[in-house]
């Protein structure tokens, strides 16, 4: 069986890829995400994930938050897990309002089983209006949804009979086989803010963020905040994440599971530029999806040379504990860029393998 999640590869913090694939830019979305879950496994990475995404393109207001998707999540992490033997595969970030949690009970334990429990399951409760006014499922419902629905999935996956009774879905004395390879399930990942969250964006920490952190206590192995935020074209503050970071502490401990019980888990999109060509290629792939500028997206992402980008991330962890994991999305799908990172970033954050 595979190490718990929440543990470190070697006494340094583990590394993982995502990979931006968009059904828009004219490649085969498959082939290239195989690719580089392959390619990850062979250069020694712990980790590949995959997001979830229903719609083409969503937007509010006249501006666009992303532009375009891709592939299904549990499809893809299944051929991910059948490509690969060693590497951790996740989701980054399963909507789970907009799945009945029976079903996706089963899905998620079938995974597990395939990729002989390799699977880390990230969670969250969804932002979009659009995408839950498509889903016939009401917005202010979405973070109690999610909190109980992985409540009702981990106690599913006992493989007992289960009877329970929430806000949203009642069974009485059920069954779900298989259950996952590891006992209890995957570790719960779960994420944090929205791009439309605004005080977060200008350093504050509204009574709805904080009513996320407190549920990241409660109930996450790992905590992966969404650190940048494409509406308002920033990283998010360094003090802003050492406080909510706090405040997840403070929340652990309060129910009863110790204040250091939640890792911290860096993820954010790159592009790392040292010449020319690498500038050009970044334009072109950035307007698959970003609707601003390209210096809004210098702000918003980690995009410049391998020292510039080592930088922006100590500025933002400045306040915060070192990450127990480092996760990387591609904002461009090249053999370079993952070499790159690899050979230039990874060395600098005193990351090697």
């Amino acid at each position: 069986m595979m190490a718990d999640s929440s543990e470190i590869a070697h006494g340094r913090p583990k590394v993982g890829m995502r990979s931006a694939v968009w059904l828009k830019s004219g490649v085969d979305a498959f082939a290239t995400v195989l690719d580089l879950a392959v390619d990850a496994e062979r250069r020694g990475f712990d980790a590949v994930f995959f997001g979830d995404r229903m719609l083409a393109e969503v937007g509010e207001g006249g501006k666009g938050v992303y532009n375009s998707t891709h592939t299904e999540v549990f499809t893809t992490l299944s051929a991910i897990a059948a490509r690969t033997e060693r590497i951790h595969i996740g989701s980054l970030v399963l909507v789970v309002p907009f799945r009945h949690p029976v079903p996706l009970a089963k899905t998620i334990a079938s995974v597990d089983l395939l990729s002989r429990g390799r699977l880390l399951l990230g969670v969250g409760t969804g932002w979009n209006p659009t995408e839950f006014e498509v889903m016939g499922v009401s917005k202010k419902d979405g973070a109690a949804l999610m909190e109980q629905n992985v409540d009702l999935m981990k106690r599913l996956w006992s493989g007992e009979p289960v009877t329970y009774s929430g806000d949203f879905y009642q069974v009485d004395q059920i069954a779900v086989e298989p259950t996952p390879h590891r006992d209890g399930g995957p570790p719960i990942w779960l994420g944090g803010f929205s791009p439309l969250q605004k005080q977060i964006w200008h350093d504050i920490i509204s009574d709805s963020a904080d009513k996320g952190l407190q549920r990241v206590g409660r109930m996450a192995d790992t905590w992966v905040p969404l650190l940048y935020s494409t509406r308002y074209a920033r990283s998010i503050g360094s003090k802003v994440l050492a406080e909510a970071h706090d405040r997840i502490n403070s929340s652990a401990e309060e129910h009863g599971r110790g204040s250091k019980a939640v890792s911290f888990a860096f993820s954010h999109w790159y592009y790392v530029i040292e010449t020319k060509q690498d500038e050009e290629d970044a334009r072109r792939d950035l307007a698959h999806f970003f609707p601003g500028s390209f210096e809004e997206a210098k702000e918003t992402y980690l995009i410049g040379t391998a020292d510039e980008i080592v930088d922006k991330i100590g500025r933002i962890c400045a306040d915060i504990t070192d990450p127990e994991w480092y996760v990387f999305t591609q904002l461009g799908n090249n053999e370079r860029q993952l070499d790159l990172l690899d050979g230039s970033v990874l060395p600098k954050l005193g990351i090697a393998r």
